[in-house]
């Protein structure tokens, strides 16, 4: 029985599907080499529909809390080298549309190769072979990039085959990649000497691997590949949703949705923006893959499926738009009141420091040495030596004084100097002044003696701290 060129991971020893990210549904080729520190070779045929596709990158596969050179250090078996050599070569793609399903002929609609994984090998001579095969192929990769004749691409490829067969201990894993992100990788023969659950460890890296040279880390980190994951065909799953084709298009959809609720959890702009980036993967996922599943009896080879309903993602938008504008507006409030705080300390120990300084100045030579002066301000002359008495405190008096009377007028909700605890403190100051003052005017100043006593608990670690430095203590 041979091989179905249209799916030629039928049949095979272990197989598996995952989906590529993109919001286009329709993958480039020609810009395969996103990933930073790959290099890449992709040209067309000369007077061919068919590209030719070579990739080389050294990868390491680091789940430690250290940066990749450090765990490399550490743990040189961390790092891999990866080798993709592939080609286009045409397939059919299923088109949803109004009128249902429709099948086009895409003739470089699939990239169809292997990935060849090169771990680090045991002994110190055949490291030295393996780090010599690479360079050669490294150094092959980038002298042959003006060379399109069929003869001379095809030669090239198969020159690159011999040469990693030569580089020693390797795994071979086959590869086919649709334009619309559809992603099939599979082992045509058990790998001498590893185990099934090794190799599926294997399959996943590769997958990784090809996601991290196709495609544009757009809205999450590159090391974050993991968002959709690679679903291994199980024989004799039959359960709706569950079997087959059915799976790894369930199990993509449910990991983009989890990694949208994820990133909303943790509520900062930066990640709720990009779930809603997240959301578009999902919704362009379930655009072009969703509606139907490959099925060899179906003319064309597809068939509509609704084995796996649809996520409706326009709610879900609509309340992350709205706290995005809601955090957007109390991380602008705590600015604001951070830059008025501040900006009031510093002019207020400006102009207490500069009114002593001036009124000092003009006092005659034995009043100016016998302590300090007091400023003419008329009947508040009293009031100069209390605010020249520390003049840092003082600023730090009138900063509480006004983030006081900001948070009580201007701020909107939970922002600025009480955050969470406002408006528990708002409500319980409007509970005790209904319930023991009675009178409008005094259940105002009620509620707003709590506000400023409030700002003044808020801003009594920082009052010490500056009272220390300046020796007030």
């Amino acid at each position: 029985m041979g091989v179905n060129p249209a799916e030629p991971w039928k049949g095979a020893f272990r197989s598996y599907a995952g989906w590529v990210p993109n919001v286009r549904s329709h993958l480039s080729f020609s810009m395969i080499g996103a990933a930073r520190g790959a290099q890449t070779f992709t040209l067309p045929m000369h007077g061919e529909p068919v590209r030719v596709v070579l990739v080389l990158q050294r990868r390491v596969v680091n789940d430690f809390p250290l940066p990749g050179w450090a765990a490399e250090r550490l743990i040189p078996d961390l790092a891999v080298n990866w080798l993709l050599e592939a080609e286009t070569a045409a397939t059919t793609l299923p088109v949803g549309g109004p009128t249902g399903l429709r099948i086009e002929r895409d003739r470089q609609g699939m990239l169809r190769g292997r990935v060849y994984f090169l771990p680090r090998q045991d002994t110190r001579a055949d490291r030295a072979r393996q780090e010599a095969v690479l360079a050669n192929v490294s150094h092959e990769i980038e002298s042959r990039k003006s060379r399109r004749s069929r003869a001379g691409l095809r030669a090239f490829r198969a020159e690159v085959r011999e040469r990693v067969e030569l580089s020693g201990r390797h795994v071979a894993i086959e590869f086919a990649l649709m334009r619309t992100g559809e992603c099939r990788v599979w082992f045509e023969r058990p790998a001498f000497g590893m185990s099934r659950v090794r190799l599926d460890r294997v399959a996943e890296q590769a997958y990784y691997f090809i996601k991290d040279v196709v495609h544009d880390h757009t809205h999450h980190d590159p090391s974050s590949d993991q968002i959709t994951p690679l679903v291994r065909y199980r024989p004799g799953e039959t359960e709706p949703g569950h079997a087959h084709e059915a799976a790894w298009r369930r199990e993509t959809l449910w990991s983009l949705s989890r990694e949208v609720e994820r990133l909303n959890r943790e509520g900062g702009l930066t990640s709720q923006r990009r779930s809603l980036g997240i959301i578009a993967y999902a919704e362009a996922f379930q655009a072009s893959l969703m509606g139907h599943i490959r099925d060899a009896d179906a003319p064309e080879g597809f068939r509509s499926s609704s084995s796996v309903h649809d996520f409706d993602f326009k709610h879900l938008k609509d309340s992350i738009k709205a706290d995005i504008d809601v955090n957007a507006t109390r991380l602008s409030q705590r600015v604001q009141v951070a830059i008025a705080g501040a900006a009031t300390f510093v002019s207020t120990t400006a102009l207490v420091s500069s009114l002593v300084s001036a009124h000092n100045g003009g006092l005659p030579a034995p009043e100016r040495d016998a302590g300090r002066g007091v400023a003419g301000l008329g009947g508040l002359d009293w009031l100069l030596p209390v605010l020249d008495w520390n003049p840092a405190v003082t600023g730090l008096a009138a900063t509480i004084l006004l983030l006081g009377l900001i948070s009580y007028f201007l701020l909107d909700g939970r922002a600025g100097v009480f955050n969470a605890a406002q408006c528990v403190i708002s409500q319980f100051g409007r509970a005790l002044s209904v319930t023991v003052i009675r009178g409008p005017r005094a259940q105002w100043l009620v509620d707003l003696a709590f506000h400023f006593v409030a700002a003044t608990v808020a801003a009594a670690l920082a009052a010490l701290c500056v009272a220390v430095i300046a020796n007030a203590l």
